[in-house]
């Protein structure tokens, strides 16, 4: 895998992350001030909070894999020579990345299944919310891909 699609992959999450913190940031404080203010004027902000927050999350998810933060319990793969410590590791990414093809089916299907639906107080297709999904796994398999082929030194 290309170096430059990891770059650009990497500094648009980091970039669609910022945005959406800050998004999110803006809806909670206005829904919270608005609420005691004027009661009921904004009733899209907890919906609007709600979508944003799926959005973080998938793409927030992906930035981890990015930097390879995300909770791994490495005491009984440390156990093994580097060698077979280097194939458990390529053996996990490579389940990871049925993973990844299982929720690119799996979010497509849901995305389908709710682009006729309104949200509530938007009025939006629930499937805006939905549409993170292979968003964020496919900036997860461009991560996972580039792990696989640009090995660490630490890793044998």
């Amino acid at each position: 895998m290309s170096t430059k699609i990891f770059d650009v992959a990497g500094k648009l999450t980091d970039y669609l992350l910022i945005a959406l913190m800050i998004m999110l940031l803006s809806v909670v404080t206005l829904g919270m001030v608005t609420r005691y203010i004027f009661p009921g004027l904004f009733v899209w902000t907890d919906e609007l909070t709600r979508f944003t927050l799926v959005w973080v999350t998938f793409i927030g998810a992906a930035a981890a894999l990015r930097r390879r933060m995300h909770l791994g319990v490495d005491i009984v793969v440390n156990l093994f020579k580097p060698r077979l410590r280097a194939f458990l590791r390529l053996l996990s990414q490579l389940m990871f990345i049925f993973f990844i093809l299982f929720m690119l089916v799996s979010s497509a299907g849901l995305i389908r299944l709710t682009y006729n639906q309104l949200s509530p107080a938007l009025r939006i297709p629930i499937a805006l919310a939905y549409s993170v999904m292979p968003i964020g796994v496919l900036f997860m398999g461009i991560f996972v891909l580039h792990q696989m082929t640009h090995r660490r030194r630490d890793e044998g």
